[in-house]
């Protein structure tokens, strides 16, 4: 007998064999009698289960006259050959098979976005093999692939239907400035290694692009709530309609709230946070077969802060400060699409993206950006295909300095020129696919900057395929990089590494001369589906580093008053060196109703400086990349409108960075778990219950590199959420 063909009487054989072993109890005043160790014991944790065991066994009884809500179209109804041909765009620019991309491409769907329970992007990307996600506050992330994460990440090109979202302050982005509505998101494509062959500088260690669904496909109201255990809530509200004649429309209203996190001594630390966000979208087909699409949203965020300002005045040599950072944007973003014959068409879009941030602790900011990105296609036959492009983007940057942080240029404007073209071409009646182009840009700090890559697919049979690639890459440097001027820390008299009788301000500076990091990076990988039910990805890489960044000691000064000496520090390029590793991503559908997804990724760097350099930092960078990460989820129907998910994690030992820190803490490994119970009565309406990092009440994930006051620790979750389409 199948095991979901009777979900009540699997619900009732759980039941008696988990209160066997006293497992679970319908009511929380028997939790101090359960005989269970460690985490287990935790009270929270034991209402917690409580909790979803008695929702599990209300839902799966119900009569089956009020469970007839249509299933929703999952991936869990698909068969693994219709995954593998889902069209993704990220790797060549153009639409094409998954299996049919030689790149190590991921690419997380809508329905693995709903069952995931996530509710922001960056605890999305935890699925994806070699992606290291880490919280470092309640608004604050580290997001990075095979490697050098951080807040400050600076190698992982992030894209959102297109269009860049990574600020030139330290080239990386403010994730809690980046709210894409999860519900709108069609899939996301995350390429883990190079892609600057077309998206340009700072595609190094990978490329996310996130893809939203077009309007016709949003059509209906959408009410969207969810309420924490902390009582942190958010709700939207989008609507969709069709304006006129194959045009179509839709827009939304956000309003997110969140508490603080707690620090290592148990306190609130001081970091919540709300955010109120709002856009539309517009696509349109036009006579002739042009499609035209319009977007644009605005934002506005309030977060309260921290930050410990260096001082020379003991004992603590430090100033706590606590105030409120604001930060707001607006974009509006136009794309037309040509078809110019059956085998040829082009494409051109036009962007304005206004970036605004104000922060004491660092100061004030706001960048006006224009990005002008033009592509054309054309198929030879069925055995080539070229892609070329051009790109234009100025970036207009207005600074206004304040607590620690000075600027040599409080405004700057920068204009970045490209061309990219990549050509792939069919060999042995097309079993052979060679893949060659380069990128060309010019940007003004470090001249022209030529990016090419050489790629060759080999498909073996219907359901095997192997490929290679060698590509180099480039990470330009940042406005922070070459003009800022910060101070980070105090050391006390008489403390190591320079036992000085004196206090020691430790500062930071730019360096014009700074040059682009380079990578050159070596790739091996597999698609096999060895069944219907079973496929595997492998990927084997080997990147090589050269010119990276180091935060060099410069002379030791003493103060005009002789109270305390000055240690400068600037950033140069002097370190090199390797990671290497391999991921796997396995996917199998154990029945009609189940699917399993696991994701593991091995990784080990291997960086060393020149011999005249005093670095502080390279190092840390080694060991802040941790070697084994898993991810297992587990998706079940219990019932065509009742879900029961899973998602197990693993994650090694990291280090906490600290921005010209002298030592490093250790961040242990830790597993954690989350649940999710979803129950949809009606067509349209669904009910969950989910529970995240279930197995520690708190633990860290990492530490912010600048002015930090004390790390914070990610707590254990309860939220329910309620969706309703009309």
């Amino acid at each position: 007998m199948r095991l979901l063909e009777k979900p009540t009487a699997l619900v009732s054989s759980l039941d008696k064999a988990l209160n066997s072993y006293k497992f679970f109890r319908l009511f929380p005043t028997y939790a101090d009698v359960l005989p269970l160790p460690g985490v287990w014991r935790n009270t929270d944790m034991t209402r917690w289960l409580t909790t979803c065991h008695f929702t599990f066994l209300v839902v799966t009884s119900l009569p089956p006259t009020l469970c007839e809500a249509q299933q929703t179209n999952d991936l869990t109804a698909l068969s693994l050959e219709e995954l593998a041909d889902l069209e993704i765009t990220s790797v060549s620019r153009r639409s094409q098979p998954l299996s049919q991309a030689a790149a190590a491409v991921f690419v997380i769907d809508a329905e693995d976005i709903r069952r995931s329970g996530a509710t922001s992007l960056p605890e999305v990307f935890r699925m994806v093999p070699g992606m290291q996600v880490a919280q470092l506050g309640s608004s604050v992330w580290a997001v990075s692939a095979r490697g050098f994460s951080g807040r400050l990440a600076n190698k992982l090109l992030v894209l959102v239907d297109g269009r860049s979202v990574y600020t030139p302050a330290f080239s990386g982005v403010y994730w809690e400035q980046l709210d894409v509505i999860l519900q709108d998101i069609e899939r996301i494509e995350v390429i883990r290694g190079p892609g600057a062959t077309l998206w340009g500088a700072n595609a190094v260690n990978g490329v996310i692009n996130i893809i939203t669904r077009k309007a016709q496909k949003t059509m209906g109201g959408l009410v969207a709530l969810t309420m924490d255990d902390d009582e942190r809530s958010s709700g939207l509200l989008r609507y969709g309609s069709q304006l006129a004649p194959r045009t179509f429309g839709r827009a939304y209203l956000k309003y997110a709230e969140h508490n603080a996190l707690i620090t290592k001594s148990g306190v609130d630390e001081t970091d919540g946070w709300d955010l109120t966000h709002g856009g539309f979208r517009l696509d349109s087909e036009l006579p002739g077969g042009d499609r035209l699409s319009l977007q644009g949203s605005s934002y506005q965020a309030e977060f309260d802060q921290y930050a410990n300002l260096p001082t020379t005045i003991g004992p603590t040599f430090s100033e706590r400060s606590l105030t409120i950072a604001q930060g707001s944007g607006w974009h509006v973003c136009g794309r037309l699409e040509h078809p110019l014959t059956i085998a040829s068409d082009f494409a051109v879009q036009i962007c304005y993206d206004r970036f605004h941030r104000d922060e004491y602790a660092i100061g004030e900011q706001t960048l006006d950006t224009v990005d002008v990105d033009f592509q054309h296609h054309r198929r030879f036959g069925g055995w080539q295909e070229l892609i070329w492009g051009i790109g234009f983007r100025n970036i207009k940057t207005r600074t206004h300095v304040s607590g620690a942080t000075q600027i040599a240029r409080d405004s700057i404007s920068e204009q970045l020129v490209s061309s990219f073209i990549q050509d792939e071409v069919g060999l042995l009646e097309d079993q052979l696919r060679l893949t060659f182009g380069s990128k060309f840009e010019h940007n003004e700090s470090t001249g022209w900057e030529i990016q090419p890559n050489l790629r060759l697919l080999w498909l073996i049979g219907q359901r095997t395929s192997v490929w290679g690639a060698i590509s180099r890459a480039v990470r330009t440097p940042s406005l922070g990089e070459r003009y800022v001027d910060v101070d980070i820390t105090t050391i006390a008299p008489n403390n190591p590494p320079l036992n000085a009788p004196l206090p020691v301000l430790l500062n930071i500076q730019g360096n014009e001369a700074f040059d682009s990091e380079v990578l050159t990076a070596y790739e091996i990988g597999m698609r096999i589906e060895p069944s219907p039910t079973l496929a595997l990805d492998f990927t084997l890489f080997y990147n090589v580093y050269k010119d990276v960044r180091t935060i060099e000691r410069q002379e030791l000064q003493i103060s005009r008053d002789f109270s305390y000496l000055i240690q400068y520090a600037r950033f140069d390029n002097k370190a090199r060196g390797n990671i290497h590793g391999f991921e796997i991503a396995a996917d199998w559908i154990l029945q009609a109703d189940w699917r399993v997804a696991l994701a593991y990724s091995f990784a080990e760097a291997d960086l060393e400086t020149d011999r005249n350099s005093v670095d502080f930092s390279h190092k840390s960078t080694e060991d802040n990349l941790p070697r084994h990460q898993i991810s297992l989820r587990s998706m079940m129907n219990l019932r065509p409108n009742i879900d029961f998910d899973l998602w197990l994690r693993y994650v090694d030992r990291s280090v906490a960075l600290y921005l010209g820190a002298l030592e490093f803490p250790s961040v242990a490994a830790y597993w954690d778990l989350d649940l999710r119970l979803a129950w949809r009565p009606h067509k349209g309406i669904e009910l969950a219950l989910v529970g995240q990092n279930l197995l520690d009440k708190s633990r860290p994930e990492g530490g912010q590199e600048l002015l930090t006051v004390e790390d914070s620790l990610v707590e254990r979750t309860l939220y329910g959420s309620l969706s309703f389409e009309f």
